[in-house]
């Protein structure tokens, strides 16, 4: 008995002037989302601490400088140039130099400026919070002291931050990168840049932070150190 072979469907032409059809395009790759949480500065502590101490020391050089003056007033008769403007030009100082420039040494200079205005400012609670404007008001005090308090335990807080998260890592390295553009490394930064970039190649969890960790690494290792001769 001959079995007959199926004889395979011949295609249907096209209509003339139809379009041929469109090859199906492989599925892209989903990229990941964007990542919006606060990531810790390295250095966040020591300038909120620095912030801190400026807001102290200021305070108690107002007081004491006011005290031994007989407390004068700044602008003659009808005017009176309160040290709360100074500081809040201050801040706005610290602001403005904030948003402008992105060396190392702004960190620390914004922690001043801060620091500084915010204790001109805050030294004059109690002219905010009576109707007398009474600077002297047992009430003020206490309040300084809260602001102080609470200044030091956002630097205590920020000393316990993980630094050792990819994302923390990266913003750390990229940091450190700006000194390259300054010249040579010194070498405490040079080795602490190196260390992050070997602890951020071993994360597996980024694997494109790893990547870009191994191709900056050798930047780094050829950058001159900043010692005698430039040696690196």
């Amino acid at each position: 008995m001959t079995t007959h072979q199926p004889v395979p469907a011949e295609p249907t032409p096209a209509a003339p002037g139809a379009l041929p059809p469109t090859p199906a395009r492989p599925a892209l790759p989903t990229a990941p989302p964007r990542l919006r949480g606060p990531v810790p500065r390295e250095d966040g502590a020591a300038s909120v601490r620095l912030l801190a101490i400026a807001f102290g020391v200021t305070v108690v050089v107002t007081r004491l400088y006011l005290a031994l003056t007989g407390y004068p007033q700044i602008g003659g008769g009808e005017y009176h140039l309160a040290h709360a403007l100074w500081g809040g030009l201050l801040l706005l100082v610290g602001g403005v130099v904030a948003l402008l420039w992105s060396n190392r040494w702004v960190q620390p200079t914004v922690a001043v400026c801060a620091g500084v205005g915010s204790g001109l400012f805050v030294d004059e609670v109690g002219k905010f919070i009576t109707r007398q404007n009474d600077y002297f008001t047992p009430l003020a005090a206490p309040i300084i002291y809260a602001c102080f308090l609470a200044v030091l335990g956002v630097a205590l807080l920020a000393r316990r931050a993980p630094l050792d998260r990819p994302r923390s890592l990266a913003y750390s390295i990229v940091v450190r990168l700006k000194d390259l553009a300054d010249g040579p490394l010194r070498p405490v930064d040079r080795a602490a840049l190196l260390t992050d970039l070997t602890a951020l190649q071993a994360e597996p969890t980024r694997p494109d932070l790893a990547r870009f960790a191994a191709e900056v690494r050798p930047l780094v290792e050829a950058a001159r150190s900043a010692t005698r001769g430039g040696a690196p």
